[in-house]
């Protein structure tokens, strides 16, 4: 193996020990890591703690609320703060751009794939459909007034709005460009 110093005007030989050295310090420095997330994952159902949780490498779960939607059987699923993998593969996340409970609230879950997949009967709601949503600041109920399908780099059903809403969305099945967005506004109980 040969290494090039100085902007390639000076070439040096590496010995194979060195090599070898250097890849066995990835390999270590690579186990060390997964050994952790694996450690990390392990507490986290011994403990069955959810709130303020760390579940991998640099991923802490906050729970903000829990959601319900009785027509497509969401009953009482958490709700946590961001929207990475990590938080989706668990649950529904909750757009940090937008609000937690005035104004507009954006959701977002999986629809497919076993754990996360807590909008795979999205499709199936309809428009008068309740959403209840509920917060340490407050409860909402809101009643189902949009459901389209939307591009995938479609953000403007998350903008800032003058009345309570909240915005769900999810993938769509066979169309990866397209989410389906459903919003529903703040009614009176």
């Amino acid at each position: 193996l040969y290494e090039i110093i100085n902007s390639g005007e000076e070439i040096k030989k590496v010995s194979n020990a060195k090599t070898s050295e250097i890849k066995q310090e990835k390999i270590e420095k690579s186990e060390t890591k997964k050994t952790e997330v694996v450690q990390s994952k392990d507490n986290l159902e011994k403990d069955n703690k959810i709130k303020d949780t760390k579940v991998k490498q640099n991923v802490t779960l906050k729970e903000i609320g829990v959601l319900n939607i009785p027509d497509i059987g969401v009953d009482n699923e958490k709700v946590y703060e961001g929207t990475d993998l990590e938080i989706l593969e668990i649950g529904i996340g909750h757009f940090t751009n937008t609000n937690i409970c005035e104004g507009n609230i954006g959701l977002a879950s999986h629809n497919s794939g076993g754990k996360g997949d807590e909008f795979k009967n999205l499709k199936n709601i309809k428009k008068g459909s309740k959403i209840y949503y509920q917060t340490e600041y407050g409860s909402k109920i809101y009643e189902v007034n949009t459901k389209v399908e939307i591009l995938d780099d479609d953000w403007s059903y998350l903008n800032t709005t003058k009345d309570n809403r909240i915005t769900l969305l999810t993938c769509v099945s066979g169309k990866p460009n397209k989410r389906l967005c459903v919003q529903g506004i703040e009614i009176k109980d």
